[in-house]
């Protein structure tokens, strides 16, 4: 019986449409299956952090400019060599201390200043480091001049002017200084002054006062 059906032509033709069918589908699963391998094998195990890009270094052109910016943005490394006219301090002195706080800060003074005769008389304090030079009446101090021919670092401001900077960097840096007497740069702080003046186009002294105020000065 089974012969027979086999040698039916009907039955022997749809037999084989049936086996090449079976061929194609056995084809196209080994196709499928082939390509999802590699997903599977890139696939992070369950819980994994996804690795981060690594940061490309700076190129070595860039790093000088980086330092520079740096050494813009803080003018100098040590904090009692900052001439900050915000607050009007420079260095470890600040307008309104006394004598004695003035003292115990730098030492005695070059000249020894008699006590008594500054309590309603002005007095100058020269510090025994070469360079700065206090002043102030009533033994408060209000006058505060950096002329810096000492050792040391140097004195600066807050944004990078110390004295032997040229003059025109003064316009870039205080863009709202007054030029006072053809000598002096001066800046307002309300009830303190920055003072900057210059010789040979060059800054020879700073100044932090509350005496006066730009541009109500008489000059010379």
């Amino acid at each position: 019986m089974t012969l027979a059906i086999w040698e039916d032509e009907g039955f022997r033709r749809w037999a084989s449409a049936l086996l090449v069918v079976q061929g194609m589908l056995l084809v196209v699963l080994g196709l499928v299956s082939a390509a999802g391998t590699p997903a599977i094998e890139a696939s992070a195990p369950a819980g994994a952090i996804p690795a981060q890009p690594a940061s490309e270094p700076a190129p070595a052109a860039a790093q000088p400019a980086a330092r520079e910016a740096a050494a813009a943005a803080e003018p100098s490394s040590e904090p009692n060599r900052v001439i900050n006219d915000r607050i009007g301090r420079v260095g470890p002195i600040r307008l309104g201390m006394t004598i004695g706080q003035v003292r115990g800060q730098l030492g005695e003074p070059l000249v020894p200043i008699q006590e008594a005769a500054t309590e309603s008389q002005p007095f100058q304090y020269l510090a025994p480091e070469a360079g700065i030079r206090i002043e102030g009446t009533g033994r408060r101090v209000d006058t505060i001049t950096v002329t810096n021919t000492g050792d040391g670092p140097a004195f600066q401001t807050t944004r990078g002017i110390r004295v032997g900077s040229p003059e025109h960097a003064i316009g870039r840096q205080y863009v709202y200084a007054y030029l006072v007497c053809g000598t002096e740069f001066w800046v307002d702080r309300g009830d303190m002054t920055l003072r900057m003046a210059t010789a040979a186009s060059r800054v020879s002294s700073i100044t932090v006062s509350r005496r006066k105020r730009a541009p109500y000065v008489e000059c010379p």
